[in-house]
């Protein structure tokens, strides 16, 4: 039989030159790059469709024999699922493993492949790891469906720098947060690093990773979360051109990590 599927992944040295670049600020979704975005949503359609979206790694290659090349790293005590992990039988990827093709750091190789700020690539892979949580760890439409809407969502060159702040406000108001700490974000002129030190004394934490976004995305809030954070990506302002190009090494990679290959599989 043929099926097709994406043998391509980043390589540890690949990630540590994309991870040397500097941080996007936020300000020029896909870098302003049309093409850029369409890739990245066409390839987590891809993956949809070839039931490759998993809950707990990064992104579990294998080469056309559908041998595992063992790079798939996970959250558990001891470092990867393995062969315990349910079905290892073809690529396996979490919403940011799918996206990226990072065996490791994936949250801050996407930002830097994408343009999209890290801490809305830690809340995306936040939502995808909570929704589960209470249907017996079982994948539904809305986990799968869930890299595609929030590529598809995002406007080209669209400024994002704001929906950071956005979406803390609503996280802590669903959270019932200090009354103080809402208004604080809730304010467009907020300076998000003059709070850490706010967010620290009241939740111990000073980065917007995964960790600070579990504490206030659950599978009860899940859905309000994610429709306010789809309705805040398409309402993003796209400024003018911006002068933000796709980092050069970024651009040689992109074909290598996007582009799905025919492959014949033994039946």
């Amino acid at each position: 039989m043929t099926r097709f599927i994406n043998d391509s992944y980043l390589s540890r040295t690949q990630i540590h030159s994309v991870l040397s670049e500097s941080a996007p600020d936020g300000t020029n979704a896909f870098y302003g790059d049309a093409d850029l975005k369409r890739k990245f949503v066409e390839r987590a359609v891809l993956h949809r469709s070839l039931d490759e979206i998993e809950h707990g790694i990064y992104w579990n290659p294998h080469d056309a024999q559908g041998n595992d090349l063992g790079f798939g790293w996970g959250y558990g005590e001891e470092g990867r699922f393995g062969d315990s992990h349910p079905d290892y039988s073809k690529h396996r990827g979490c919403a940011v493993g799918c996206l990226s093709h990072a065996t490791e750091n994936a949250h801050m190789v996407l930002s830097r492949m994408t343009g999209i700020p890290e801490p809305l690539c830690y809340l995306m892979d936040t939502l995808f790891e909570s929704y589960h949580s209470s249907i017996n760890g079982e994948l539904t439409d809305w986990d799968k469906n869930l890299p595609r809407d929030v590529m598809d969502a995002i406007p080209v060159g669209a400024d994002l720098s704001d929906v950071t702040r956005q979406m803390i406000a609503r996280c802590l108001e669903l959270a019932d947060a200090p009354k103080n700490i809402i208004a604080a974000f809730s304010n467009p002129s907020t300076d998000l690093s003059e709070l850490r030190e706010l967010l620290y004394d009241e939740y111990g934490t000073h980065t917007y990773d995964t960790g600070f976004w579990g504490i206030f995305v659950s599978y009860e809030n899940a859905l309000d979360v994610r429709e306010t954070l789809l309705t805040a990506l398409r309402n993003a302002p796209v400024a003018a051109k911006s002068s933000v190009e796709t980092p050069q090494l970024v651009s040689d990679l992109i074909d290598q990590i996007v582009t799905p290959v025919e492959v014949a599989v033994l039946a």
